[in-house]
């Protein structure tokens, strides 16, 4: 059954660490307002062109703007409320600012199911400064912040145990919707994938038990299965596990273009005492990129714990403060609690 649920949540693992492919890797810092944002796709300058090259959504969402995503049509639509619309055509140096016909000298296309756009263009349309240091190779975007009140996102989903969780969008993140998926003696429920502008990602998952299974047999097939697949060190695994309910481990996994830290929480809801855990077990799993690791680790946590609410306190989890040292993982023993 481990063996099953293993293959499955790998492949999630797999999926929440899509690689990302950029024309230059320029290694270029992005800010709005003088506050640094990470994006996955980092901006980059076109070799051809050799204009900077953004993700849409941060730079629209981030001022107020709406982006819509006509897929037939390979067109995206740019609506600033009583003040600008902007619609502009994947791999087509055409665009239509304000119901007017204008050039571009260098189109958007995608990247990895990202739309990434000319900046100094979409910027400018949308009446917003942008300055670039060539020796710092850093660009900020300054204008007036117009985002629109209360209007938070909630998504709402059922447990297996009839437990509500509530999922809190907040700005930079999206919601991919999850999956329920049966096969024989086991299923997985309610699968969702949250996924930062930075390249980010959490999933949950829940598995049904068809039997009662040691506690720490399961962790031990947890750990054996993630060295086979990713080809870690069983030492190179951190763990925590406290409280008794949870077990925390983290570990790095090699991408193509990139390394990812991988921090993954089983909760135990339902478990008797002599540690046999019995009807559900579930994963939470969050994939950082390494590059953004340092700045990200903190925000990331304090962002999980605002956007996944579970209406019951069997499935509360708790999370280890990681830091990055001398670029690997280092574990400060502090206990984060709800």
């Amino acid at each position: 059954m481990k063996n099953i649920i293993m293959v499955f949540l790998i492949t999630f693992i797999w999926i929440g660490m899509t690689e990302t492919t950029v024309m230059a890797n320029d290694n270029i810092e992005l800010y709005i307002n003088n506050e640094q944002k990470y994006t996955d796709p980092k901006p980059f300058i076109d070799e051809q062109t050799g204009r900077t090259y953004v993700p849409i959504r941060c730079i629209a969402e981030n001022f107020g703007a709406e982006v819509d995503w006509l897929e037939s049509e390979g067109e995206i639509t740019i609506f600033k409320p009583n003040e600008t619309i902007i619609v502009l055509f994947i791999n087509h140096q055409e665009a239509i600012v304000n119901e007017v016909p204008v050039y571009l000298d260098a189109a958007p296309y995608i990247i990895n199911d990202r739309t990434m756009v000319p900046l100094r263009f979409v910027a400018e349309s949308l009446n917003l400064a942008v300055a670039w240091d060539a020796d710092g190779k850093w660009i900020n975007i300054s204008g007036e912040i117009n985002n629109p009140q209360n209007n938070s996102t909630v998504i709402e989903l059922k447990l297996p145990d009839d437990t509500i969780v509530n999922i809190h969008l907040l700005e930079g993140w999206e919601y991919q919707q999850g999956l329920q998926y049966q096969q024989g003696f086991f299923s997985l429920h309610e699968l969702f994938l949250l996924r930062h502008e930075s390249g980010t990602s959490i999933s949950f998952l829940v598995e049904n038990l068809p039997e009662k299974v040691s506690r720490d047999d399961y962790i031990e097939e947890t750990r054996a299965a993630i060295v086979k697949e990713f080809n870690v060190s069983d030492q190179d695994i951190g763990s925590a596990e406290i409280p008794e309910n949870t077990y925390s481990l983290w570990y790095m996994v090699e991408g193509k273009n990139y390394d990812y830290i991988v921090y993954q929480t089983l909760i135990f809801p339902y478990m008797d005492s002599k540690y046999m855990i019995e009807k559900y077990a579930g994963v939470l799993t969050t994939i950082l990129p390494i590059d953004f690791a340092d700045e990200l680790i903190s925000q990331i946590a304090d962002d999980k714990y605002e956007i996944i609410e579970f209406t019951n306190p069997r499935w509360s989890f708790y999370l280890q403060d990681l830091t990055i040292k001398n670029g690997e993982l280092d574990f400060n023993n502090h206990l984060q609690t709800e």
